[in-house]
């Protein structure tokens, strides 16, 4: 027999969702994501490691760069550019 009140696990569609509703509260958002750090190259920011995005956001935005191509830091890490 399932609890009521058992946790049901996240989906991406709803760390996607969370994440737009977070977006629509910009000092939040903006304080969520002030954290992230960022790779640099030759003194300017140059990527950004997938795993140093915080979730929900983390799930949205790779979703969103869905069959665009990503960067391997030192073989392992999954990062994007920054301007992605």
């Amino acid at each position: 027999m399932r609890e009521q009140n058992q946790a049901s696990p996240m989906t991406a569609d709803m760390l996607v969702r969370m994440s737009k509703d977070l977006r629509k509260r910009p000092n939040l958002f903006h304080e969520t994501l002030a954290g992230v750090r960022l790779i640099e190259r030759d003194g300017r920011p140059f990527a950004v490691r997938f795993t140093d995005i915080p979730e929900p956001h983390q799930t949205a935005f790779v979703v969103a760069l869905r069959g665009s191509g990503h960067l391997l830091i030192d073989g392992k890490d999954e990062c994007a550019h920054v301007c992605d």
